[in-house]
């Protein structure tokens, strides 16, 4: 709990720093080389110098002799849900993920990795399918692995660099005895101007189904039997963290 209330506080943080540029005015500084500066100017003294703020979050400082000219613009907006694309943020078309990660389940840990591949229809919207693959400890000195395919629906709120997202995968797990997956999570993007790569950080709650038969032991001959007459529906699942890069 005391990590989702964490992801929660970060993402209304970020949400509240779109507003940064109301302590200030909005401006488009071009200089003499041709280069476009965006951002807020917090320092201007006439005939010596300026310092703005970009929405890169870079503090950039220039003598008036290498301005050509300062004009007032609009801000493009950064909250996903309004407008169009633009250069910060997911892009339109095609996004690809691959990320590792590890379940922390009541007794016992899950470790995944995974692939997701779909298309950013706007740019708060994702929806893809992926595959994921895992390590399940049935019982102590037995693993297994397990293919699971499931669908992707995530939501980026910002279109920055940084910007906190949230995510839900459902799907179905084709191992033996086991069933059904979702998991929600919320998380963190971390872009590059005009770049399909990004680093995602992400904290989440896996369910899995698990139809667990009864073990019984031969002692005699050294085995452990499926009793599959005795089914029990449980969740395997826990907290997990993905670490994953984004193409």
């Amino acid at each position: 709990m005391k990590h989702i209330l964490l992801i929660i506080g970060f993402v209304l943080f970020a949400l509240s720093s779109i507003a940064q540029d109301e302590n200030g005015k909005y401006y488009s500084v071009k200089l003499n080389n041709g280069k476009e500066i965006k951002g807020t100017i917090t320092e201007y003294v006439p005939e010596n110098y300026l310092v703005i703020y970009t929405d890169d979050g870079d503090v950039l400082r220039y003598n008036t002799n290498e301005v050509k000219m300062i004009k007032r613009t609009h801000r493009q907006d950064k909250i996903a849900f309004m407008g169009g694309f633009i250069d910060q943020g997911p892009q339109h078309g095609y996004r690809g993920f691959i990320d590792g990660g590890m379940c922390f389940a009541t007794d016992r840990h899950i470790f995944s990795i995974s692939t997701t591949h779909g298309y950013q229809f706007v740019p708060w919207l994702f929806v893809g399918v992926g595959y994921q693959f895992q390590r399940f400890r049935v019982y102590d000195g037995y693993n297994v692995g397990n293919h699971i395919i499931y669908g992707d629906l995530r939501m980026d709120f910002l279109k920055s660099n940084i910007t906190p997202f949230v995510g839900f995968r459902a799907g179905y797990n084709t191992g033996k005895h086991m069933g059904a997956m979702v998991s929600p999570m919320a998380g963190v993007r971390f872009g590059f101007n005009k770049s399909p790569l990004a680093i995602n950080l992400s904290l989440g709650y896996v369910y899995q189904q698990w139809n667990r038969p009864k073990y019984v032991t031969d002692f005699e001959a050294n085995l452990i039997i499926e009793d599959e007459t005795e089914i029990t529906k449980r969740n395997v699942g826990g907290f997990t963290i993905r670490l994953g890069l984004e193409f």
